[in-house]
């Protein structure tokens, strides 16, 4: 995200930014957080095929027409684990 504002010539990185944008971040870890406690709770999981199956629909994830998602999801389990 900082590395994104720095890249962008009109933004002007202030405290008052930074500050912002660490709110933001604390905000977003809070709620991954939630809703991790939240499925261990109700039982709910996801398998790693799901997840590959809905990462793949996103742009990001296709190389030359192909998937990256099970080379992402190895990367996070290697990097998470």
């Amino acid at each position: 995200m900082l590395t994104n504002l720095q890249n962008d010539k009109k933004t002007t990185i202030t405290p008052e930014l930074m500050a912002q944008k660490r709110q933001e971040v604390l905000q977003d870890l809070i709620q991954e957080e939630v809703f991790w406690q939240e499925a261990k709770k109700y039982g709910i999981s996801v398998s790693d095929g799901e997840v590959a199956a809905d990462v793949s629909r996103y742009p990001a994830f296709v190389k030359d027409g192909h998937s990256t998602a099970w080379r992402t999801i190895a990367y996070c389990a290697r990097s998470c684990a």
